[in-house]
């Protein structure tokens, strides 16, 4: 079994603690690229106001955030990985993060059963695959619901947000492609997203033709 081990962070001027295996450096990563590279421009969205979504919350360190600078705001955080929820539960039940609302889902482009795996030194990393045969060698995994955008959207009771921010290693990929055009534009008002793979730049292509300066993307 995984050991987990409480991490205390102090972002942006707000203190918060969180949890993560005790081998995972996903924490060091996440901090370093808000403090250092603002990676999901946090500045830029600033001024937003209303809902926000939060698809691949990990162990929570961008949930507690936003729930933090936005304590009017509700925030729906995703995650599929059961490890990452137990954690982004705990921690925001100690935070007093009330704002936030965890969902144990996977989102793609279909309804369905899969699997989400990531290995203990990157829980940040957590892949979901539709056949247990895909899965490689992970420290640990888990079946976990696979929705697409509109099933999610009936789950939470909500399907309009101010800010969706989006780091679902690939799951971006069946999400947007299960929304049309109209359907992004008239969900989420501003989008920051990480997206992955060979077709990452059309994709990032069409959502910046959609949202133009409402979006900051980028691409690994």
């Amino acid at each position: 079994m995984l050991k987990m081990v409480r991490i205390d962070c102090d972002v942006l001027g707000y203190k918060f603690h969180v949890y993560d295996f005790e081998k995972s450096i996903s924490h060091e990563y996440i901090m370093r690229d808000i403090r250092e590279q603002d990676m999901y421009k946090l500045k830029k969205f600033n001024g937003i106001d209303g809902n926000i979504l939060d698809v691949g919350a990990n162990i929570g360190i961008m949930s507690i955030l936003f729930a933090k600078m936005f304590p009017s705001f509700k925030i729906y955080a995703i995650e599929p990985l059961k490890c990452s929820y137990n954690n982004l539960c705990k921690a925001i039940s100690e935070n007093g993060t009330s704002n936030i609302f965890a969902y144990n889902l996977a989102v793609g482009d279909e309804n369905t059963e899969c699997y989400a795996a990531a290995g203990e030194e990157m829980s940040g990393g957590a892949h979901c695959y539709k056949k247990f045969e895909d899965i490689k060698s992970y420290a640990t995994e888990n079946t976990v619901r696979m929705v697409t955008p509109k099933e999610l959207f009936k789950i939470i009771g909500i399907s309009r947000f101010a800010l969706l921010k989006m780091d679902c290693e690939g799951g971006e990929h069946g999400f947007f492609k299960s929304l049309t055009d109209k359907e992004i534009d008239d969900c989420f008002e501003h989008i920051t997203a990480e997206f992955h793979g060979h077709e990452a730049g059309s994709l990032v292509a069409r959502i910046k033709d959609i949202k133009k300066e409402k979006a900051a993307l980028w691409c690994i």
